[in-house]
């Protein structure tokens, strides 16, 4: 079903209206979300076996994990995740109830998104310079690393094409390890998508040009070295719809206006989206990212 987004049969978006219907949160209702947010966090100290009761508790799981404004697109995404996810507790839907009370919270350290990083899979290295825990970002300094990177008008084409290139779907037929995260930008009124390569090909274009396999013609993917850069990160959990990006990326560009030491270069057209998890990883277990990058300001001349 989840291959199945955006297809002209429209059978993944039918599907899920249909079940947003009946759980009560299909596009025509209009309950206030406070209202359900406030619902949502009550406690259920024993496991009462009713269908209502469940239906309510899943009503209450996507209320806590989804969008301060949903779309009807995230309201889908936030139900197949949540679906998806129940194989994985015991207890059903009340265990899963239980959980994203625990670990839902808005304020999250960076230690814990470090701990929702995928464990075994490569990352670009970087130091941190500046950490501001209350706003919740960070100026790093990234090393060089590599991508494989494709412009489109947007959809799951981008991620599919890039992970069939990733898995073996390019000219010598050659699989290589996921890396993470995916980073995601615009160029114009289209949308860019990279993925990391293998550390192999970081830092040495020669050996990027030359060794790493070569992308399918006519699929737009290109193998591209990042240099050493500088950027400000503000990390959030959740699901990282465009909404919520924006928001992020507001954000994080009104707590830079106050930094005293960085400015962001480039204006909100520089904004970089990382995801760290699989796509039907739970909301409270994501680490997401908006990135901006950033030099020292410069005050009476020189620079602070």
């Amino acid at each position: 079903m989840r291959r199945g987004r955006g297809q002209e049969d429209g059978e993944f978006e039918a599907y899920f209206d249909c079940m947003l219907d009946i759980i009560g949160m299909g596009a025509d209702d209009t309950r206030p979300a406070s209202f359900s947010k406030v619902i949502a966090v009550l406690p259920f100290p024993v496991h009462i076996p009713s269908y209502r009761v469940n239906l309510f508790l899943l009503r209450a799981v996507l209320s806590i994990t989804g969008d301060s404004k949903p779309t009807q697109a995230s309201r889908r995404q936030n139900l197949a995740i949540t679906l998806n996810q129940l194989k994985n507790y015991r207890g059903g839907i009340k265990s899963l109830h239980r959980d994203a009370i625990r670990k839902g919270g808005a304020k999250v350290s960076m230690s814990e998104m470090l701990k929702r990083t995928p464990q075994g899979l490569e990352t670009p290295s970087y130091s941190v310079i500046k950490s501001s825990a209350s706003k919740m970002y960070e100026v790093r300094e990234y090393d060089s690393y590599s991508v494989c990177s494709l412009i489109y008008k947007g959809g799951p084409r981008g991620f599919q094409s890039l992970a069939g290139y990733i898995f073996g779907k390019n000219k010598e037929e050659k699989a290589m390890a996921m890396t993470t995260p995916v980073f995601m930008g615009a160029e114009g009124d289209k949308k860019s998508m990279s993925f990391v390569m293998p550390s192999a090909y970081w830092g040495d274009d020669e050996k990027l040009k030359d060794e790493a396999p070569t992308p399918l013609d006519g699929t737009g993917i290109e193998k591209v070295q990042v240099g050493k850069e500088t950027r400000v990160a503000m990390w959030y959990g959740g699901l990282s719809s465009p909404a919520a990006q924006k928001e992020k990326a507001g954000e994080l560009m009104k707590a830079m206006e106050e930094d005293e030491e960085w400015e962001i270069v480039g204006g909100v057209e520089g904004m970089i989206v990382a995801n760290y998890n699989d796509p039907f990883t739970s909301p409270w277990k994501r680490r997401n990212e908006v990135q901006f990058k950033v030099e020292r300001r410069v005050v009476f001349g020189s620079i602070c």
